[in-house]
């Protein structure tokens, strides 16, 4: 019986962009182990992520925690608006969990990205990468 190759899917090449050193040790490794993302940056400010994009890295996904300390979420998405990707890429928004109404509508205010609720596995990162 001839045996035929599945075909390769190409890896969701990825920029992850949180302050945390842990977290980007952790995503760090764990791209090693999972090649369905690529982990073509793993930054720990929004400034370093816009300097990373003039200088040409393109990546599909952005994964972004909106608890940057360089700089606020807001500003953050309009310069990477501003720079006019194409494609543009997928915003993933990583927020801690809102313990109130008035924080689930602030997070309403981010209508163009995806959004991840903090604490999150991993897998659950790649997954909805």
């Amino acid at each position: 019986m001839p045996m035929y190759a599945l075909p390769c899917e190409t890896a969701v090449v990825t920029a992850f962009v949180t302050a945390a050193r842990m977290e980007r040790d952790c995503i760090r490794l764990y791209a090693q182990t999972h090649p369905e993302v690529r982990a073509a940056a793993v930054l720990s400010t929004g400034q370093e992520l816009l300097c990373q994009l003039r200088c040409g890295l393109h990546p599909q996904v952005l994964v972004l925690d909106v608890l940057l300390t360089d700089m606020g979420i807001l500003s953050l998405i309009e310069e990477i608006h501003a720079l006019r990707l194409e494609p543009r890429p997928i915003l993933l928004l990583t927020v801690p969990v809102p313990e109130q109404t008035a924080a689930r509508r602030a997070m309403e205010a981010f209508g163009d990205c995806e959004i991840l609720l903090k604490p999150y596995r991993l897998r659950e990162l790649f997954d909805q990468i």
